[in-house]
């Protein structure tokens, strides 16, 4: 039996806490790769959207007012070279020609008999060259009423096809007014045409070439070659007109007026540019995105923002933010936190 005195140290004993040195718990180290970003000379692609056209496009018109007696051809049918398309009515015009077929034969008859006239002296210098100054100019009408005459048709300027018909059979037209829209629709006559800011016009120059892909057709590819560069803005749009002409065009593809493409220019000159993997991006938010960097005793790491240029094959350009040598974590990233611990396994090199 234990002495009663020892009861009350027995019972505060059981009474309070047991005590022990306080420890830190630590976090283990995540397995992480890591990849150097890199510093090297690369040619930023210029992305442009854009609509097709032809560098042909002609608004054809008569060359002598009338009235259309006919209209031979459809809106989108197509057209070859020297083909027919409308005619005006050659009756008023056909009369001026006889009229000035008239008129020649008149005045070669006057010429002659003042000739002899003047041969036999009894005609005067004057009136011998009024007769073939007469003679010169009936010819000249004639010369202008068959100009008319000829050009009282429209006729195709080359292979291609109809846009628009703006006026049709019956109507009465001025000279010069535009009655059919056609394009040339051959191999290299096609262009893409957009707008581009002037940090994009400085990079381009004429003989770059470009990828071009249609919204219609996405999985198709062209090829073509920068041939227009704007010297001036567009007062409206503030952007900088450039024209790209379709190299070759498979004979499978069909292409019109105003369809929507993409183009991809790469241009001819590089500039130096930092790169990482896509991989080390996260949380990206428009041309921002959060990586890891490693730090340089390469057990923890920092998070930084990093300002992107753009995306090009696996590789994201930096403007901002990152440098030259410094080492992003490419794989295990997502499992970080600013400061953490790593392992760093062997590291992925682009």
């Amino acid at each position: 039996m234990k002495p009663y005195y020892l009861l009350p140290l027995l019972w505060l004993t059981a009474c309070s806490p047991a005590e022990q040195p306080a420890t830190e718990v630590k976090d283990a180290p995540i397995a992480v790769h890591a990849a150097e970003v890199i510093h090297q000379n690369f040619a930023q692609p210029v992305v442009i959207t854009g609509s097709l056209s032809s560098d042909r496009e002609t608004r054809l018109s008569f060359a002598t007012g009338g009235v259309i007696s006919r209209i031979l051809v459809r809106e989108g049918e197509t057209i070859r070279k020297g083909q027919l398309l409308a005619t005006l009515d050659l009756t008023p015009i056909s009369s001026q020609t006889r009229q000035a077929e008239e008129a020649v034969n008149k005045a070669e008859r006057d010429f002659q008999r003042v000739k002899a006239l003047y041969e036999d002296s009894a005609a005067t210098l004057e009136q011998y060259q009024n007769a073939r100054t007469g003679l010169e100019v009936a010819r000249q009408s004639l010369k202008q009423a068959g100009f008319q005459e000829s050009f009282s048709q429209l006729r195709a300027p080359a292979d291609g096809k109809v846009l628009f018909k703006l006026m049709n059979e019956g109507e009465v037209t001025g000279a010069g007014n535009p009655v059919l829209v056609v394009n040339a629709t051959g191999q290299g006559q096609w262009m893409l045409k957009a707008g581009v800011s002037d940090k994009d016009w400085l990079r381009l120059k004429r003989g770059d070439l470009a990828q071009i892909t249609l919204d219609a057709a996405p999985s198709q590819t062209l090829q073509a070659t920068l041939t227009d560069l704007a010297e001036a803005a567009n007062p409206m749009t503030g952007t900088f007109e450039i024209g790209l002409r379709l190299n070759q065009v498979p004979a499978n593809t069909a292409l019109a007026s105003g369809l929507i493409a993409k183009a991809n220019i790469q241009p001819s000159s590089a500039g130096k540019l930092l790169l990482v993997p896509v991989e080390a991006l996260l949380e990206a938010n428009e041309n921002e995105a959060r990586v890891f960097v490693l730090q340089k005793d390469g057990k923890s790491v920092k998070a930084v923002t990093a300002t992107l240029a753009g995306l090009f094959q696996g590789y994201a350009g930096v403007i901002a933010g990152l440098q030259a040598g410094d080492r992003v974590i490419t794989s295990g990233a997502h499992l970080l936190r600013d400061g953490a611990a790593v392992s760093l396994t062997p590291t992925n090199k682009p």
